[in-house]
C-alpha cells in the first residue's frame, strides 16, 4: 500500500483500520496477520479522495472504522 502517493485521506483510513485491527488481535479476537488483510482491504474499499478538511477526516475516520470492524 502507497498511502503517500494516494493523498488525500488515505493516511486516515489506514491509521484508523490499524487501531481497531491492532486493538482486535490485543483482545484476542482475531490473529496477528488478519492486522494487514484488514488494513489493506479497508483502504481498498473506503474512497479517501476528499481530506482536506477536519470533518473531511473525521468523516473518513468514521467511515474506515466503520468498515475495518465488519471485516471481524
Amino acid at each position: 500500500m502507497d498511502v503517500i502517493r494516494r493523498g488525500g485521506g488515505a493516511g486516515a483510513v489506514l491509521n484508523a483500520a490499524n487501531e481497531v485491527a491492532v486493538e482486535a488481535f490485543l483482545a484476542g479476537d482475531i490473529p496477528f496477520g488478519r492486522i494487514v488483510e484488514i488494513v489493506g482491504e479497508t483502504v481498498a474499499r473506503v474512497s479517501s479522495d476528499r481530506g482536506e478538511s477536519l470533518d473531511d477526516i473525521a468523516a473518513l475516520d468514521g467511515a474506515a472504522r466503520e468498515c475495518a470492524r465488519g471485516q471481524l
